[in-house]
């Protein structure tokens, strides 16, 4: 088989690679790249252009939060930036005492769907598209 660039990713691999319909092994993180992978089998779409879709999607949700602060997915959740107090630590080594400034957090609360699915009340679907159009 000749994978030409178009019909691979900046590995060489071909896209839609041939996996298994789990994202990873239990107890193993899932990483941006194995999102891609699982989006482009199923899309049956190049990874190049899928990884393009993923990483701008992030950059759009980290531009919106760096702007207006706060982010409401539908039937996914809410990101929000929230500002935490300063506040007084140790330093572990010599017991000092040590002012922390206040800084800037990004908190995220799953919406229903998302928590009933992760619970178990809800069977999978394959998409949910349809319910935002």
């Amino acid at each position: 088989m000749v994978v030409t660039t178009r019909d691979a990713n900046q590995s060489g691999k071909p896209f839609a690679p041939a996996a298994a319909d789990t994202f990873c092994m239990e107890g193993e993180s899932v990483t941006k790249n194995d999102l891609v992978l699982k989006i482009a089998k199923e899309m049956n779409m190049h990874q190049t252009d899928i990884k393009r879709i993923v990483q701008m999607t992030f950059d759009g949700i980290i531009e919106v939060l760096a702007t207006d602060g706060r982010l409401e997915l539908r039937n996914f959740g809410v990101y929000e930036v929230k500002t935490r107090k300063p506040r007084k630590a140790r330093n572990p080594r010599t017991g000092e005492e040590v002012m922390v400034p206040s800084r800037k957090s990004v908190t995220f609360k799953g919406g229903k769907f998302m928590t009933d699915r992760i619970n178990g009340l809800v069977e999978a679907q394959k998409s949910r598209i349809e319910d935002d159009l």
